[in-house]
C-alpha cells in the first residue's frame, strides 16, 4: 500500500505555512481568484477551501494521489499538474500571461528558483507571487529576478506537523499594476 494512502488529513486543512503569511494570503484571496501553487499538499485542500481556482504542480504521483483523495473526500477540486523533478516549472508555461491571482511557491521542487522564473509573468498586474522557505540558498536571486515589484518579507519558526521546528522566511511580491 501507498505510504501516502495511510495519511489522514486533519479536520481542518491548514499549510505548513508561518500563520502570519497564510492570513496575508487568505486577506489577498479574500474574494476568491485563482492560484498557481508549486507543491501540493495540505496547502492545495486550504486554497480549494477558501473557494479559490488551484493549479497546482506536482512531482509525485504518490503525493498526487492522496491530494486528490483528500479533495474528493471534501468534495473539493484543483487541477493538478504531475511532473519529473526538475521539470516543475514546465506547467506553467502553458498558461497566458496574467492569469493568476497569486502564485505560491512551495514543496519539494529542485527547481523553485525556475519555478518563480516561469511563473513571474503568469501573475497579474497587483497580483503576488509568494516565496515559502524564501531563505534557502538557491532562491538568493530571486530579489534580483522580480526588482521592480514589492517585497514583503516575514520571519518566523514554523511549527511543523512533523514536530520539527525551524527558522523560516516568506517573501511577498506584489507586481506593479499595469501603467
Amino acid at each position: 500500500m501507498d505510504r501516502h494512502q495511510l495519511i489522514d488529513l486533519p479536520r481542518t486543512a491548514t499549510p505548513e505555512l508561518l500563520p502570519v503569511a497564510q492570513v496575508a494570503m487568505e486577506r489577498i484571496l479574500s474574494t476568491g481568484g485563482r492560484v498557481l501553487e508549486f507543491g501540493s499538499g495540505h496547502s492545495t485542500i486550504w486554497l480549494a477551501e477558501l473557494g479559490v481556482d488551484v493549479h497546482t504542480v506536482e512531482t509525485r504521483s504518490s503525493w498526487k494521489g492522496a491530494v486528490e483523495g483528500w479533495l474528493e473526500a471534501r468534495g473539493l477540486s484543483a487541477t493538478i499538474h504531475l511532473c519529473k523533478p526538475g521539470e516543475s516549472h514546465k506547467p506553467a508555461h502553458q498558461y497566458p500571461d496574467g492569469s493568476f491571482d497569486l502564485v505560491f511557491v512551495d514543496g519539494h521542487q529542485p527547481d523553485r528558483f525556475a519555478c518563480a522564473e516561469a511563473a513571474k509573468d503568469k501573475v497579474k498586474p497587483g497580483g503576488w507571487l509568494v516565496l515559502d522557505d524564501a531563505q534557502r540558498p538557491g532562491l538568493k536571486c530571486v530579489p534580483k529576478l522580480l526588482a521592480g515589484w514589492h517585497r514583503t518579507v516575514l520571519f518566523g519558526v514554523h511549527h511543523r506537523k512533523t514536530g520539527v521546528s525551524r527558522p523560516v522566511q516568506t517573501d511577498f511580491y506584489r507586481r506593479p499594476e499595469a501603467t
